[in-house]
């Protein structure tokens, strides 16, 4: 995209997330970008792709009382904003090859929530976000309710003992990647919640993405493999026999 649907988009992508309380208010939009400015303000200009851009920006605030005022602001008034937008990609940033997740779905699936994801590196349409996302369904895989789910979890692997937690908590089921990783603290429990034998994962440079690129890195320290695991103590006992 030219820098001028990238900045329209920030633009969308911001009102497509924005916290509800803004329902009903004029929300200033500050932008280093003038094309930007002329095509809130003015509902669209000369371009008609990014008028279209401009149209569903007003579609997504007008149902809700929002009104939409933007001023230029200089990127050097603004330096916060203008370093926050060129920040490096996120480590944790990463996206299995769906080959793997299709094998995983059809040995346990279907599955019905990515629950660590972005709608850049998500496996499903329904997804939880660790942070506002325009195409999330929700923001907090913590916060979200596990009932008549079977979620798909890739989580950083910081996040591994919090996550089986929630399981025993809530009593339920997941596919998870993971490192094999035998030193780590979490490794018993991950082994004792463990309904299903794991889906080894190759150690080869197809396996993961790091999305912002367009090429499959490798990552052979991790050792990763999918496993089907439940905090759920009828499934426990039921998978007794593997």
């Amino acid at each position: 995209m030219s820098s001028n649907s990238r900045e329209l988009h920030a633009v969308l992508y911001s009102m497509m997330a924005a916290d509800p309380r803004l329902r009903n208010s004029v929300v200033l939009i500050e932008t280093d970008n003038s094309t930007t400015k002329a095509y809130i303000n003015h509902l669209g200009g000369r371009s008609r792709f990014l008028s279209s851009v401009a149209h569903r920006l007003w579609s997504v605030t007008n149902p809700y009382g929002i009104t939409l005022r933007a001023v230029h602001r200089p990127g050097v008034e603004n330096r916060r904003a203008d370093l926050l937008s060129r920040w490096r990609q996120d480590s944790t940033d990463l996206k299995l090859h769906p080959k793997f997740f299709r094998q995983a779905d059809r040995q346990w699936g279907r599955h019905t929530v990515d629950l660590f994801a972005t709608r850049l590196n998500t496996q499903l349409a329904r997804f939880v976000s660790w942070r506002p996302d325009p195409e999330a369904e929700a923001v907090d895989a913590f916060q979200f309710p596990l009932s008549g789910e079977n979620p798909w979890c890739f989580p950083p692997e910081a996040l591994i003992p919090r996550l089986l937690g929630l399981l025993t908590r809530q009593r339920a089921t997941v596919t998870l990647v993971a490192p094999q990783w035998p030193g780590k603290p979490w490794w018993p429990d991950l082994i004792r919640m463990m309904i299903d034998k794991p889906i080894k994962l190759p150690n080869h440079h197809s396996t993961l993405q790091a999305i912002g690129t367009n090429e499959f890195s490798g990552f052979p320290h991790w050792n990763l493999a999918i496993f089907r695991i439940s905090g759920a103590p009828s499934a426990l006992v039921a998978a007794q026999t593997f």
